[in-house]
């Protein structure tokens, strides 16, 4: 007797936790269900790879809207960045690459060029607008 796929059970989480495990070579994605935690490992790759099409769904969900910039509030903590980047888009002439490193993890987003050359120009008028730091 054949069976087919078994339906999905989707259950909306109470909470979730993200942990680096293994020595930091993996990180953990734990759910609180009602059953109780469940946890998924990622080795960074992966993670990042998941990360990346989290934000390919999300531009899915928004490419209707219209950003409003800069947003009245930020909706979610800052993630620190460690190193940043920015390279020409080998294949289109009129966007840029721009990458960061966030802890192990290196996400690279596809920036009209225009777009990101005003706002280099903006950071660089705010910067000069702020006076140096004295010490005593």
């Amino acid at each position: 007797m054949a069976s087919g796929p078994k339906p999905l059970n989707i259950e909306n989480p109470k909470g979730w936790a993200v942990k680096p495990i293994e020595g930091g070579t993996h990180t953990a994605v734990i759910f609180d269900m009602r059953d109780g935690p469940f946890g998924v490992a990622l080795n960074n790759n992966d993670l990042g790879r998941f990360i990346e099409r989290i934000l390919q769904e999300i531009t899915k969900l928004t490419a209707t809207q219209t950003p409003e910039y800069p947003p009245k509030e930020l909706a979610a903590n800052p993630v620190s960045v460690t190193s940043l980047g920015i390279s020409p888009h080998p294949h289109d002439e009129r966007s840029a690459l721009l990458s960061m490193a966030v802890g192990n993890m290196r996400l690279t987003f596809e920036v009209d060029a225009t777009m990101l050359v005003e706002m280099c120009k903006t950071v660089l008028a705010s910067a000069r607008a702020v006076k140096p730091r004295t010490t005593n």
